[in-house]
C-alpha cells in the first residue's frame, strides 16, 4: 500500500510540476505547497483507502477527513491544508483539478455520455462516476507504465473497464495481448503465448516491436490451481516476468525451447490484470506477485448506480428504436421491479451445500433487461405485454435456477408483491390467460409456468426470427413437436 501511495504521488508530481503554473522557478510556493497536499491527500485516497471494501469505505472517508482537521489526538497536522476537501459526499468522489487548483467532482471532468444508434446493447458501457475514475485510474498506469490489479465481486466491469481502455489504445504505439486463467491454465501456456508476440530486439533482450509498448492483460488471475507445494505455476513464471530485482534488470523466463536453455530478459511490457475475490474455485494469490502490483478495489454497486445504468440502456433503445410510448414509459418501473426482485433474492436465497449455484450477481441482473430488449417494436401489445415479459425474464433468469418447490413459490410471490406495487396492476389480471383452474387467481407453480415469450413458433430456418409471446400453451408444444419430427427426418442421429 506504501509502495502504491508512494507511485501515484511521485507520477502525479512529475505530471503536476511540467505545467507552466507550477514550475519550480515561476510558481508563487503557496499554490506549489496546495498541488503537494492536494496530491498527498488524493494518493492516499487512490492508493491506501481504494483497497476498502464497500461497508469500510465511509469510515476511511470519515477518519481522512478527521485527520486533515486535526481531530484525531494523537496526530495533529503541522499546519492547515488548504484546498480542503470538500465535506459533501464520499472522498472516492473528488480528484484535483489543476486548472482550478482544487477538489472537483469526477462527472465534471467528462462531457455527457451520447450513445449511437447503431450500438451493440451487450457493448454498452454507461459513463457513471466508477467509469469515469476507474478510466482515469486506466489511462494514468498506461502512460505511467504502472502494473495495475483490479479485484472485485463479479459482475462490477473490472474486465470491461479494461479491455475498453486497452483496446483504445493508438495502435500505432501499442500493442495488447490478452490472456484468461482457467483453473487448467498452465505456465508453458502462459509463457508461450506472451513469447509468441515478442521479438527479439538484440541477444538475449525480447521485447514488442520497436516503437510499440505491450500490454499483457490477464483475466482471472487468481483461477489456476495450487500444485503439491502450494505455488501457482501460471502466476509464478508472471511474477518471474516482472520481477526486476529477482531477474535484473527487467526479469525474464528461461528459453525452454533451446536446449542451452538461454535466459531470455523482458523489456517494453506492463501487466495489467483483474480477478475476483477468492472462494468458488477462486484462490489467494502470493504476495510476492502482488507486492509488483497498484491494487484497486472494486466496491459492490450502489441502487443508484445499478438504477442508472439499466435505465439509461432501456431509455436509450426505446427511444432509439421509436418504441410505444405505453411501453417506454416502463422503464424506471422495469428497473426497479428487477432491483427489488434482486436484492431480495440475494438476500434470501443464499447458497448452502445443497443449493452452491444460488449466487446471483449483476449480469443477472443485466439478462433480464437484454431479455427485455429482445422484444422488436412490432411484438408491442401495450404495457401489459412487456409487463408479462418482465415476469417471465425473471422467472428464466432468477426462477429456473430454483430447486424446490418452497424457493419457486416464494419466487412467485415475489413477482406477485412487485407487479402490484411496482407495475400498480394486478398480476391475476394481467395473467388471466393462465388461469387454467378458473378461480380467478393465478397463484400456483403449474399456472405461472405456461408463461413463455421466444421465437419457438416462427419457422425454422427464418432469418431473425421474432421474439414473441407463446399465449397457448397447446399450440406452443404441437409447433415444438413438428420442430422435433423434422429434424429427426433430416438428422442421422434422431432425438427423442
Amino acid at each position: 500500500l506504501v509502495q502504491s501511495f508512494l507511485i501515484l504521488l511521485m507520477t502525479h508530481l512529475a505530471a503536476g510540476f511540467k505545467d507552466a503554473r507550477y514550475a519550480k522557478e515561476s510558481a508563487d510556493p503557496k499554490s506549489i505547497a496546495a498541488l503537494i497536499d492536494c496530491y498527498v491527500i488524493f494518493s492516499a485516497i487512490w492508493g491506501v483507502g481504494v483497497v476498502c471494501e464497500t461497508s469500510s469505505r465511509p469510515n476511511f472517508g470519515q477518519y481522512l477527513r478527521k485527520l486533515l482537521t486535526g481531530q484525531v489526538d494523537s496526530l495533529k497536522p503541522p499546519r492547515k491544508v488548504q484546498p480542503m476537501l470538500p465535506d459533501r459526499g464520499s472522498v472516492f468522489d473528488y480528484c484535483f483539478d489543476m486548472q482550478a487548483a482544487g477538489w472537483t467532482q469526477w462527472t465534471e471532468t467528462v462531457e455527457q455520455q451520447v450513445i449511437p444508434n447503431s450500438s451493440q446493447v451487450e457493448s454498452i458501457v454507461v459513463q457513471t462516476v466508477d467509469s469515469i475514475r476507474y478510466s482515469y485510474v486506466l489511462q494514468h498506469c498506461i502512460h505511467n507504465r504502472i502494473k495495475l490489479l483490479f479485484c472485485g465481486p463479479t459482475g462490477t466491469g473490472k474486465t470491461v473497464y479494461m479491455q475498453q481502455a486497452l483496446m483504445g489504445l493508438d495502435k500505432e504505439h501499442y500493442m495488447q495481448v490478452m490472456i484468461g486463467f482457467s483453473a487448467q491454465t498452465r505456465c508453458a501456456q502462459t509463457q508461450d503465448l506472451i513469447d509468441a508476440k515478442l521479438e527479439r530486439r538484440r541477444k538475449g533482450i525480447f521485447g514488442p516491436p520497436m516503437g510499440k509498448h505491450c500490454l499483457v492483460m490477464i483475466d482471472d488471475l487468481n483461477m489456476p490451481v495450487k500444485e503439491r507445494f502450494g505455488a501457482q505455476p501460471p502466476i509464478e513464471i508472471l511474477r518471474q516476468g516482472i520481477d526486476a530485482i529477482a531477474y535484473p534488470a527487467t526479469g525474464g523466463w528461461f528459453d525452454r525451447k533451446d536446449s542451452t536453455h538461454p535466459f531470455r530478459s523482458i523489456i517494453d511490457v506492463t501487466f495489467f490484470s483483474a480477478m475476483g475475490l477468492p472462494g468458488g474455485g477462486r484462490t489467494f494469490v502470493t504476495p510476492r506477485m502482488l507486492g509488483h502490483f497498484y491494487l484497486v478495489g472494486f466496491p459492490l454497486l450502489d441502487d443508484e448506480n445499478m438504477a442508472h445504468i439499466f435505465t439509461t440502456i432501456l431509455d436509450w433503445k426505446f427511444r432509439a428504436e421509436s418504441y410505444p410510448s405505453d411501453v417506454s414509459g416502463l422503464t424506471k418501473k422495469i428497473v426497479q421491479g428487477t432491483l427489488e426482485i434482486y436484492k431480495n433474492t440475494t438476500a434470501e436465497l443464499l447458497p448452502t451445500p445443497m443449493k452452491v449455484h444460488y449466487t446471483f450477481n449483476l449480469r443477472d441482473f443485466a439478462k433480464v433487461v437484454f431479455g427485455i430488449l429482445l422484444l422488436k417494436k412490432g411484438e408491442c401489445e401495450g404495457a401489459d405485454r412487456h409487463v408479462r415479459l418482465w415476469v417471465h425474464e425473471i422467472l428464466r433468469v432468477f426462477g429456473d435456477r430454483l430447486i424446490d418447490d418452497t424457493d419457486r413459490k416464494w419466487m412467485l410471490t415475489q413477482l406477485r408483491d412487485q407487479t402490484k406495487k411496482i407495475f400498480q396492476c394486478s398480476f391475476d389480471e394481467l395473467c388471466n390467460h393462465l388461469d387454467d383452474n378458473k378461480d380467478g387467481k393465478v397463484d400456483t407453480l403449474d399456472e405461472v409456468r405456461t408463461l413463455f415469450f421466444g421465437d419457438m413458433l416462427s419457422p425454422c430456418g427464418v432469418p431473425k426470427r421474432p421474439y414473441s409471446e407463446c399465449p397457448d400453451v397447446h399450440a406452443l408444444q404441437k409447433e415444438i413437436e413438428a420442430h422435433l419430427q423434422s429434424h429427426n427426418e433430416m438428422s442421422s442421429k434422431p432425438m427423442d
